[in-house]
């Protein structure tokens, strides 16, 4: 690191929530090619040390609230998505292999600076990703057929979850809630035979309408409707 560099990073510690000083400091990090150095300035500022599973839920899959900064938090789907929510100042969660190509994209974004900031938005990490499952979306038409009949569907119902593929012993499960059981994971990795299960987050009402396709619940009860020996002018029916 030359003089000139050095003497731009003591200016820019000496005052952190000055933009502009910030704005210079990394366009002669740019310069440099000190990528790593700029990259872990806006992990500093962006990157949250909570993860998006201890967030508290909503009623939303895709969304939990912060109590740390008192705002929601949004599973992103692209980095795109990501890139755009972070500079209109939203909070967002993404999956965590993104963590590195996230931030050279914040990085790059001329939109943004590394100066600290109390009211900057935050990145949370998620061990589980978003998948789309609207109709024709590729997740949607990449569900292994015949799948969903190794397992019970009143199990599947419950969380709700949907089995979609098997790749190289792993099972691919695509779940509308955070929060799976033991019991379901237990029961989709023995009645699958693979070694371990890939949880993706859904939206709950498109797992339902593909339940009813590839894994429909067992009826709960069967029966023939016979009328009743009450008095002729009671015709209700009954259950045999």
């Amino acid at each position: 690191m030359d003089d000139a560099l050095r003497s731009l990073q003591r200016e820019a510690d000496a005052d952190p929530a000055d933009a502009t000083l910030a704005r210079h400091y990394e366009q002669a990090l740019r310069r440099a090619e000190e990528g790593a150095r700029l990259k872990e300035r806006y992990r500093l500022k962006f990157l949250c040390p909570l993860k998006f599973s201890e967030l508290r839920a909503t009623a939303q899959p895709r969304v939990r609230d912060c109590e740390r900064c008192s705002r929601p938090v949004e599973l992103t789907t692209s980095q795109a998505e990501l890139a755009e929510a972070v500079a209109k100042g939203a909070c967002v969660a993404f999956p965590r292999e993104w963590t590195e190509g996230a931030l050279v994209t914040l990085a790059n974004d001329e939109r943004l600076d590394s100066a600290q900031d109390a009211k900057s938005p935050c990145m949370v990490a998620s061990d589980v990703p978003w998948l789309d499952l609207s109709p024709k979306s590729p997740a949607r038409l990449a569900i292994e057929p015949g799948l969903g009949g190794l397992f019970s569907g009143e199990v599947l119902v419950t969380c709700p979850a949907l089995p979609m593929r098997i790749e190289n012993g792993e099972l691919h499960l695509a779940t509308g809630t955070l929060d799976v059981s033991e019991h379901l994971l237990h029961h989709v990795q023995l009645a699958s035979g693979t070694r371990s299960v890939r949880i993706s987050l859904a939206d709950p009402e498109q797992i339902y309408e593909l339940l009813e396709v590839h894994a429909p619940p067992e009826p709960l009860m069967m029966g023939i409707m016979l009328p009743s020996e009450e008095p002729e002018d009671d015709q209700t029916p009954r259950l045999a």
